[in-house]
């Protein structure tokens, strides 16, 4: 599969400026946030979510792949149920997802268990 609409997509979500989402006509394809367009195209289907966050891991930087995940379990879930099924604070979840945040493998973990993801390690 061809990884570079996922690259450039993490890519344009590093330089993207947001409308909140109470400012966004969500039926007007042009106006809808970045963050809520990709969460409707992240809800259709897992294989894209596992190639999305693959992309963002494979930028380097730990930022990308924070960003990304805050973005699929928003689209997967919702923080509150994450939050919910790792007995983690919510406010505690979003900061940990936040484009400051710097989670532990130990949050990574439940975070992911949760929204239906798991870890894995292969050859380079």
């Amino acid at each position: 599969m061809d990884k570079k609409p996922f690259s450039d997509m993490v890519q344009s979500l590093k330089e993207a400026t947001l409308i909140p989402k109470g400012k966004a006509d969500l039926d007007s394809p042009r106006s809808a946030c970045h963050s809520i367009a990709t969460q409707r195209w992240l809800m259709r289907d897992k294989d894209k979510v596992v190639e999305f966050l693959n992309a963002a891991l494979e930028t380097g930087d730990m930022a990308d792949f924070v960003a990304a995940l805050r973005l699929v379990t928003e689209a997967r879930s919702g923080v509150t149920k994450i939050a919910d099924e790792t007995g983690l604070n919510r406010e505690t979840l979003y900061r940990t997802l936040s484009k400051k945040g710097n989670p532990p493998l130990t949050s990574l973990l439940p975070i992911l268990q949760a929204a239906g993801l798991k870890l894995t390690v292969r050859v380079a």
